[in-house]
């Protein structure tokens, strides 16, 4: 009907002087036959003129493809595709222009986004008519190709139209281009036509466009569309002032059917990466499939043979059935080296050990009780007893040739013994002690490193073990006692007199002990003493000070002072007055020298005196002076003597008949202040610097004395 339709339509057009329609021919319709599911078929065909269209469906329904070859899409089942040819009518009226809005408003130009490609416009055909030509307004300054779809209510492209055009102008000033496109379309459908690529053209934005369009009384354009998904429906994109020819349907061939039968295509394999030691060939891959092929690509290529070697790489399997293959899958293989057998020396043990103690050098180290076979052991293995081991590493998968490694069980000696210890001040582990060999000592009972040889330690419980060979006893308990130092004794330098013995020195009592030198034995408290050195030390708690050291001196005694033992003396003389050889002079009443006597002392008629000197400190023997008093003698001399003031506050006033020799000033303890040589019959005496109190004033007249008490204010 279709062709017999078009015939019709092809007199009709030659009455009224249209071209007439010419039905092409198809021929050579085929496909492959037979393909495996998840795959396209390559479906052809030849036409003598026109365009090559695909449907699902013998009549009607929707194009899927356009051309020859036509790519189906991937395939899961048998399926029936048809193809008719077409050829352009040229349509029975009269061309039209200024279909759809004329000219843009707007002046902005644009090129298409990707990301949103393709732009253009829906449109409803009424009735049937050729589309001949739209306008577009050119912006860019440079040529290019514009790209153009016809596509169904889905979408799916219809046919494709490249044009190339010009260069354009500016957004204010654009070139006006007339796109030709000679377009059946089929009225009571709805198609896009879109833009996919293109220069800088202008587009109307929605503010002064008024949808529906009309394209004169052949269909009219419903909106914007972008993307394929009809939004932007109120933008019109691009297409101006369409020109049109109505009525004219196109010259259809009648379909033919090519079938396409679909075998189930198996699944992929699965398989896990690889790994080999040193060789391989594709015989030793697996994989989860049946009638496994290996290929060294994920697509093409031959099928690798069961003996080819392998190497580290990506390899890629496929399973077959009888007439379809799947795809391919993917599988990492690594191909290592064997490794070196690790290196390892002779080792030995205390006691017992277990495998886990075993050292080598190497990676992933696996321990053999024999050289060869055998399971590797476990590491809390015991190893009770001298004897030899194997050692492997392992790189990957890979495992080395075993190495033979010596073991060597040794006893473990008994802990050492130690007493508990006591010392002075502080205490290295140097300084510790026990009876053993290869000594070491611990803060703790177990764990811990060996402290130092010069750790300091302090009062507390320290553990000792030995060492024979290279195996360590148990360890001892050691209690060790830390007294203080006392502090070194306090001793100034000592002078004796004569002899002295060590007992005599100060400061003596408790535990001080005395030495000649600081590294002699002490001395007993009846040593003599010489002048010199001697050192003292304090002692408590067995703990011993620091020296001290004290100079010692022995004075020896010094002779008695020289003396008459009877002399006369005149009344009113004083000790003083005495005649007595010797130095820093001491008078006492008594030969016990109990009671010391001042200087100044009045001598009385038949009393002995007892004097002794000292010299650098020592005192004398004393020797014993008899006075014999002259009583009177001389007494009129001083018959005259006068004195004034008394009591005196500055200046003393003496004065005699007869020549005064001297005056003499005593405190009323007999100690004398000052003495004074006069020679004159008369002297004044400034006493302004003594303090107030009663003094003696003895005035010395030839052999006459007079002593005379006066007060001083």
């Amino acid at each position: 009907m279709k062709n017999l339709y078009a015939l019709l339509i092809a007199g009709v057009l030659g009455t009224t002087g249209h071209a007439q329609c010419t039905i092409p021919t198809l021929s050579d319709v085929s496909g492959p036959g037979t393909i495996c599911s998840g795959n396209t078929a390559s479906l052809t065909a030849t036409t003598d003129g026109g365009s090559l269209h695909w449907f699902t469906q013998s009549t009607g329904g929707t194009q899927v493809g356009t051309g020859s070859p036509f790519v189906t899409p991937v395939l899961s089942g048998s399926t029936s595709y048809w193809v008719e040819a077409r050829n352009s009518g040229t349509g029975t009226g009269t061309p039209t222009s200024g279909g759809g809005k004329l000219s843009p408003t707007s002046t902005g130009g644009t090129t298409i986004t990707a990301a949103t490609k393709p732009w253009g416009l829906a449109f409803t055909a009424t009735s049937d008519f050729v589309l001949n030509s739209v306008d577009v307004f050119l912006t860019s300054s440079t040529p290019g190709n514009i790209v153009l779809f016809l596509q169904n209510s889905s979408y799916t492209t219809i046919q494709t139209i490249t044009v190339a055009a010009p260069a354009g102008g500016t957004n204010t000033n654009p070139v006006q281009f007339t796109v030709p496109l000679n377009l059946s379309i089929t009225g009571g459908n709805s198609y896009k036509l879109v833009v996919e690529s293109c220069p800088a053209m202008i587009r109307d934005l929605g503010s002064g466009n008024n949808f529906p369009y009309a394209i004169g009384s052949v269909g009219t354009i419903t909106g914007g569309t972008i993307n394929n998904n009809g939004s932007n429906s109120g933008v019109y994109y691009f297409l101006y002032n369409w020109n049109f020819t109505p009525g004219s349907a196109p010259c259809v061939s009648a379909r033919q059917q090519v079938t396409v039968t679909v075998n189930p295509t198996p699944a992929l394999p699965t398989a896990s990466a690889q790994t080999f030691c040193e060789s391989g060939t594709v015989a030793g891959l697996s994989a989860m499939g049946t009638n496994l092929r290996w290929y060294s690509a994920p697509t093409g290529g031959t099928a690798l043979t069961a003996d080819t070697a392998l190497a580290s790489g990506t390899y890629y399997v496929s399973q077959s059935t009888a007439t379809c293959e799947s795809s391919r899958t993917p599988v990492s293989v690594t191909v290592n080296p064997i490794p070196d057998a690790p290196s390892a020396n002779a080792q030995a043990f205390c006691g017992t050990a277990t495998v886990g103690a075993l050292q080598a050098n190497g990676t992933a180290l696996k321990w053999y009780a024999g050289a060869s076979g055998g399971s590797p052991l476990v590491g809390t293995t015991a190893i009770t007893a001298t004897g030899t081991y194997y050692v492997s590493q392992t790189a990957g998968t890979c495992e080395s040739p075993r190495q033979p490694v010596n073991i060597t069980i040794n006893t473990i000696p008994d802990a050492p013994m130690a007493e508990a210890q006591t010392y002075c001040g502080g205490v290295t582990t140097e300084q510790l002690q026990a009876n053993g060999m290869g000594l070491q000592w611990y803060a703790d009972a177990s764990g811990g490193a060996a402290l130092t040889a010069t750790a300091q330690l302090t009062a507390g419980t320290y553990y000792v073990s030995q060492t024979i060979g290279s195996c360590e006893s148990g360890r001892t308990p050691v209690t060790i006692n830390i007294n203080d130092i006392p502090d070194a004794p306090q001793a100034n330098t000592q002078s004796f007199c004569g002899n002295a013995n060590v007992g005599d020195l100060s400061p003596n009592g408790g535990e001080l002990l005395w030495y000649e030198s600081e590294t002699g034995a002490p001395l007993t408290s009846f040593t003599a003493l010489e002048t010199g050195t001697y050192y003292v030390q304090d002692s408590a708690d067995g703990c011993f000070s620091p020296f001290t050291a004290v100079e010692v001196t022995i004075n020896p005694t010094p002779d008695a002072p020289v003396a008459a033992g009877q002399q006369t003396m005149n009344e009113g003389d004083t000790i003083a007055d005495l005649d007595v050889a010797g130095e820093n002079l001491t008078w006492y009443a008594d030969a016990a020298n109990a009671v010391e006597l001042e200087e100044t002392t009045l001598l009385e008629d038949s009393v002995t005196y007892y004097v002794m000197q000292t010299v650098n400190g020592c005192p004398s023997a004393l020797v014993g002076i008899t006075v014999n008093l002259v009583m009177g003698f001389g007494e009129n001399t001083l018959a005259g003597l006068a004195y004034y003031p008394n009591p005196v506050e500055n200046v003393l006033t003496l004065s005699n008949t007869i020549t005064i020799d001297n005056i003499s000033v005593y405190s009323i303890l007999g100690q004398k202040i000052f003495n004074k040589e006069v020679n004159s019959e008369s002297t004044t005496t400034d006493l302004t610097a003594l303090p107030g109190g009663t003094y003696i004033v003895k005035v010395r007249s030839g052999n006459s004395v007079k002593n005379i008490r006066i007060a001083k204010k």
